[in-house]
């Protein structure tokens, strides 16, 4: 095994002691550990097999939630969701899914308008024995080190009506199935 050691590294100008500058970094048994930005410091996931709908036109919390709390202020979130989901008999809805941390949305739209600012559609326009799925990515700023609770938000088109981990013709029937929702929260050092 080969081994460097050195004093000091310096910039091509000679001004700044690059080694004394730099995270301490060690690998072993082929991972990394260290305090260097960007490394993931946790990792917190849920999975929900639990049946949610509604008829809402605004967005509101589902089932599929997790809480983190940040080793430091200066720490990002990235939130990743994936959800299972259908419709209702018509083929006129279109589920809308968004990301909430505590009560504030997060990720949305910053053009639309009004209910319109989900952050994904989900299945539609499909027949209520459809189960489809819509994955989400936000990389988040909470600037806390408090417990901080993250959501998926769902809605559906006005007199229609949104489902999670089932179809909308849910009769145990051969041809109809259920599913389930995974959120993943992981710590980025800043």
């Amino acid at each position: 095994m080969s081994k460097i050691i050195v004093n000091q590294i310096e910039s091509s100008d000679g001004t700044t002691d690059v080694l004394n500058t730099l995270s301490a970094v060690s690998v072993a048994g082929g991972s990394i550990t260290g305090a260097g930005m960007g490394q993931v410091l946790q990792v917190v996931s849920a999975t929900i097999d639990t049946v949610s709908t509604t008829t809402s036109v605004t967005l509101t919390n589902t089932a599929i939630t997790a809480n983190i709390t940040p080793s430091s202020s200066s720490s990002k979130i990235l939130v990743q969701a994936s959800v299972t989901s259908s419709t209702d008999s018509s083929e006129n809805n279109i589920p809308a899914f968004g990301l909430r941390r505590d009560t504030t949305d997060i990720g949305l739209s910053t053009t639309a308008s009004g209910s319109r600012k989900n952050a994904m559609t989900g299945p539609g326009g499909e027949k209520d024995n459809f189960l489809g799925n819509c994955s989400m990515t936000h990389l988040d700023s909470p600037s806390t080190t408090s417990q901080t609770s993250y959501y998926v938000t769902f809605a559906a088109r006005s007199g229609y009506t949104t489902q999670i981990n089932q179809t909308g013709n849910d009769t145990n029937a051969a041809y109809t199935w259920t599913g389930s929702s995974t959120i993943t929260l992981m710590e980025i050092a800043g």
